[in-house]
């Protein structure tokens, strides 16, 4: 009985095959699955659950959540030896447009730049499309000479 006694202790591996949105989601289900899809390009078999998790929360802020909150869970189907990631997001209150004021001596219409860039009183703060639409009226603008824009 003298020698070495070896212990393995083996734990089965659980891959991930789903995602759930649980909570209050704020955004379209649809589009926070393809933003915590994203890190992993798209496939669901190599999703990191924190990657997952901040990718879901950049998209929240850029869509005028001001506070978003995301926790991941792993749960565990041991029939199958699969796993589902579940993101449990509260997007809390999205942000709206208050007054909107252009200022200066525009060569544009001020409505046609706030419409273009969906500047418009109560209307949801969207960073990314803002952001978008107000450099393609600085490049139309450049276009006709403004460089100033």
């Amino acid at each position: 009985a003298d020698g070495v006694r070896v212990v393995f202790v083996l734990t089965p591996v659980h891959p991930i095959d789903r995602i759930e949105l649980r909570g209050t989601l704020g955004l379209d289900r649809r589009a926070l699955e393809r933003a915590a899809l994203e890190p992993s390009g798209g496939q669901v078999k190599g999703v990191r659950p924190d990657a997952a998790r901040a990718s879901v929360l950049r998209l929240l802020v850029e869509e005028g959540f001001a506070r978003p909150a995301a926790e991941v869970a792993i749960e565990q189907s041991h029939e199958v030896h699969r796993a589902t990631l579940v993101l449990s997001i509260e997007a809390g209150p999205r942000q709206r447009i208050g007054q909107v004021l252009v200022t200066g001596d525009a060569p544009v219409d001020r409505a046609d730049v706030t419409t273009r860039a969906g500047l418009l009183p109560g209307a949801p703060y969207r960073r990314r499309a803002t952001e978008d639409a107000l450099r393609a009226v600085s490049e139309r603008l450049r276009a006709r000479q403004y460089y100033e824009a």
